[in-house]
């Protein structure tokens, strides 16, 4: 074999093994792109779907128990629940 043959030959094969690099990474980088657009949208969609949940047991709820929900217990027992007469006597005040 010649040396320029031989020289000729290993440009080819290195500008195409570039070529090969190039694309390999645009995919590389289009796949990744793809999964974080995924994981981002799993993650709303997860939001989304607890909220809407959360939106169909508190809209079954009264809205005096919405209120007392977040409540800690030790406060229950000790107030206890809030009752219409009470309301009308703390609005007096």
């Amino acid at each position: 074999m010649e040396p320029s043959k031989a020289v000729k030959e290993y440009k080819e094969d290195l500008a195409q093994a570039q070529e090969e690099n190039e694309m390999l990474t645009k995919l590389v980088g289009k796949v990744t792109i793809e999964k974080e657009w995924l994981e981002k949208k799993l993650k709303s969609l997860v939001s989304l779907d607890k909220q809407s949940i959360l939106g169909l047991k508190l809209k079954t709820l009264s809205l005096s128990h919405q209120c007392w929900r977040g409540v800690p217990a030790f406060v229950k027992a000790h107030f206890g629940h809030p009752s219409p007469q009470r309301g009308k006597s703390l609005t007096g005040l």
